[in-house]
């Protein structure tokens, strides 16, 4: 099926990424088709998914992608891959053991009744991340990663603890009510100019993210997307 628009392809964690995003994203690129691949699932811990196989496997998401919607890889211009931190750059003594909690999220310090496999989990993470943001492109297409610490909803909303989906559903529709009928420079401005939005060059926002609890925090690079939207 022939495109009349380049197409972005944006992979994303979940459904609910890419219902708050996805609205106003559309009409920022507007010139641009944007397609989204929900991986439903954190691709960079994924128990299938390691450092030696993560290429191939996004590599399969693209194919997948342009399967489904008949374009040719011709067609993608840009692969946006969207990343929670998670904590996933914290020093080990960072993950404190306590066993009233599977895992709990605070602001300096990752409570976890399993702290081994966190700190595995963690490491396979940053390990993944810092391969993945080597690559100046992934199957000859230009690739960017963007992250949100701890997630979208922490980002956004400043939630710091377990969500179920009827709440993220709601904190969706909430957000895309706010923006829906608002000029397009207010979605970019929110990113922008917000406390969490971390300033400076791609290379110097990911080197943020990676000090001391930084992971952790409230933070997002997520403003760098808009200034090449043209």
């Amino acid at each position: 099926m022939a495109q009349s628009k380049k197409v972005m392809l944006f992979i994303v964690e979940g459904i609910h990424d890419e219902n708050t995003l996805g609205p106003s994203l559309k009409r920022v690129f507007a010139s641009k088709a944007i397609h989204f691949h929900v991986v439903g699932g954190d691709i960079t811990t994924n128990h299938y998914v390691t450092e030696a196989n993560v290429i191939e496997k996004i590599n399969r998401l693209v194919r997948t992608t342009m399967g489904r919607y008949g374009f040719q890889r011709s067609d993608v211009i840009r692969i946006v891959h969207l990343f929670d931190t998670d904590g996933a750059f914290i020093k080990e003594s960072s993950i404190i053991a306590d066993n009233n909690h599977k895992l709990q999220y605070e602001l300096d310090s990752i409570r976890t009744n399993q702290v081994e496999n966190i700190i595995k989990r963690n490491t396979k993470k940053a390990k993944i991340l810092q391969k993945l943001l080597a690559l100046p492109k992934l199957a000859q297409i230009q690739y960017t990663g963007y992250y949100f610490s701890r997630n979208l909803e922490h980002v956004l909303h400043g939630n710091i603890g377990h969500l179920e989906n009827y709440q993220k559903r709601d904190l969706v529709d909430t957000f895309v009510d706010a923006y829906e009928d608002k000029p397009l420079e207010a979605f970019i401005q929110l990113f922008s100019n917000a406390n969490f939005t971390v300033k400076g060059n791609y290379e110097e926002t990911w080197e943020f993210i990676k000090q001391g609890t930084n992971s952790l925090h409230q933070y997002s690079n997520f403003h760098l997307l808009f200034q090449d939207k043209e």
